[in-house]
């Protein structure tokens, strides 16, 4: 009985060996758990300039700025550029106009509105060593595979942050659930151009609160500025992935605010290079973004989302208060439904919406929440005063858990008011929100006393496992739906 309590009690050091050798195993396993999610064959295919134009919109642009233009290299069809309002569904079924199917459409040419970070860091890559171009589900499985490695980094840098000694059980069992809340196996299923880009999103997004977090446990200014630079370099590229995935980055600033002042105190030279390190990339990336969406729709702000040729016309979605608690529900409130087929849940499509809303983008989906581990971000305040009443606050955690919970309500209403609700949308807050709050049920678990202790322990394992339970039913809700 002593030997359990000892093995069920042991805590995750990140210098012990074994340790770490678990902490891998853990994430080989979740990485190799995407080949069999896979919905596509994987290829690459022979791509020469002035040949034939790769068939998807990410191989598309590769193919425009070989050829030295942003502009797609697509023809337009004159009807299409007779409408008033091309952007109109209904005007280009009455004109008959054929177009292509979700592009920008903008002064007479065709845009891509997605992110180009996909293509510098694995169309441009694989392309100059062999020549050929990655097919869609190549790209995403490189991209779930990379997303679920920087995941973990990020996971653990910040679990080691809240937490003196994290439950080894409980962290490894965590970082599944974090995981499995994120959309990486979704994506990998889907394997389609909106995936790319929320897979990149992910990976890059992760990569940066990796970094950032731990820079600041790096003794080495060097190796702290060197951290910092690729930080600011993975913030850019999310946002040249899913910009709101960027905003909920904000979350993590509180940590690095405070490490600031904390080491401007000890010499101020130091302090000052580690803010230049961060914020001299970050500048130059953000210039980058701004003069390549100005040279695609002459705004440095504009990402072209408007433009796009689909089911609606998008610039007539506005952010409208009344559909406040109809996006709250969407995405967090929503349940995950029983079946009578393993894993006995599968998504529906559910609509809440006030009486005379305009029409919405739904398609199967479950709320942030119906994950179980997320919800752990609504026990800070217990965790916020057992710390207050040991004297023990930590106002850099605070402000990370709080600003965490306002980005993802703020992003959350923004996505449900401008495009609608799918698991796609749901996943640019589901990963951090799901990240913090283990975050919170570990420290909980550890500040415990008495049998408050193990039940909290219970109940971290029992989230966890909910979120990889209700990832099943995700997928395989969608996989039937494919198939």
């Amino acid at each position: 009985m002593k030997m359990i309590k000892t093995i069920l009690g042991a805590h995750f050091c990140p210098k012990k060996l074994y340790n770490n050798i678990l902490f891998l195993l853990v994430v080989l396993i979740l990485a190799a758990a995407c080949f069999p999610t896979m919905g596509k064959e994987t290829e690459l295919y022979e791509y020469e300039v002035g040949g034939a134009i790769p068939a998807d919109i990410f191989g598309r642009q590769f193919d425009a700025w070989k050829k030295g233009q942003i502009e797609l290299d697509l023809p337009v069809d004159p009807r299409l550029e007779e409408l008033k309002n091309p952007y109109d569904p209904v005007a280009r079924k009455e004109s008959g106009a054929r177009y292509y199917w979700d592009y920008a459409y903008f002064e007479g040419k065709y845009f891509s509105y997605f992110g180009i970070a996909p293509i510098i860091t694995v169309h441009a890559p694989i392309h100059a060593l062999t020549g050929k171009l990655p097919n869609v589900p190549m790209v995403c499985l490189i991209l779930a595979i990379a997303a679920v490695i920087m995941t973990a980094l990020a996971y653990r840098e910040v679990v080691l942050r809240f937490i003196q000694t994290p439950n080894l059980w409980l962290f490894l069992l965590g970082l599944a659930g974090v995981v499995s809340a994120s959309g990486v196996y979704l994506g990998v299923l889907c394997s389609d151009m909106y995936y790319v880009a929320v897979l990149s999103a992910q990976v890059f997004s992760m990569a940066f609160i990796a970094l950032a977090v731990r820079s600041m446990r790096e003794e080495k200014l060097w190796a702290r500025m060197i951290m910092l630079v690729l930080a600011a370099f993975s913030l850019t590229l999310t946002v040249w992935s899913r910009p709101t995935v960027a905003l909920m980055c904000v979350a993590v600033f509180p940590l690095f605010i405070e490490f600031i002042f904390k080491i401007r105190k000890d010499t101020l030279k130091d302090g000052l290079l580690t803010i230049g390190a961060f914020a001299l990339p970050l500048i130059a990336g953000a210039a980058a973004v701004m003069w390549y969406n100005n040279a695609r729709f002459g705004s440095p702000l504009d990402f072209g989302a408007n433009y796009q040729l689909t089911v609606s016309d998008v610039s007539l979605n506005t952010v409208d208060f009344k559909y406040l608690f109809s996006s709250f529900f969407s995405y967090f409130l929503c349940p995950i439904w029983s079946s009578d087929l393993f894993p006995y849940l599968e998504m529906h499509r559910v609509t809440v919406l006030p009486q005379g809303s305009r029409a919405f983008y739904t398609d199967r989906y479950c709320g942030i929440f119906a994950y179980g581990l997320p919800l752990g971000i609504l026990l800070y305040p217990r965790l916020s005063l057992i710390e207050k009443m040991r004297g023990e606050r930590d106002l850099a955690k605070s402000f990370v858990v709080a600003a965490t919970a306002l980005l993802a309500l703020g992003v959350a209403f923004s996505d449900f008011c401008i495009g609608g609700v799918n698991m796609r949308y749901i996943y640019d807050v589901s990963v951090i929100v799901a990240m913090i709050s283990a975050a919170v049920l570990m420290n909980l678990t550890e500040k415990s006393e008495g049998y408050a202790k193990p039940l909290s322990g219970i109940m971290t394992a029992a989230l966890s496992l909910m979120s990889v339970w209700t990832n099943l039913g995700v997928v395989e809700t969608i996989r039937k739906v494919l198939s």
